[in-house]
């Protein structure tokens, strides 16, 4: 009964291995991945002149209450 107890351990530590290994391997491939990704959107600066008119084509001002 000894050596069965003995042999037991051994696997057991194996097999905990192993699904160790396949979990870092699983996890440095998604670390890879996300390192690959481009994180910040690409936002371009407004190249077009400002225009001090509303979509109605009136200008606008603003009324302080003066």
């Amino acid at each position: 009964m000894h050596c069965l107890t003995t042999t037991f351990l051994p696997i057991k530590l194996l097999t905990f291995i192993t699904r160790q290994q396949e979990r870092i391997r699983i996890l440095e491939d998604e670390i890879i991945r996300f390192k690959k990704l481009n994180l910040k959107p690409d936002i371009r600066p407004n190249t077009k002149p400002s225009d001090s008119r509303g979509d109605d084509g009136n200008s606008r001002s603003i009324d302080y209450g003066q």
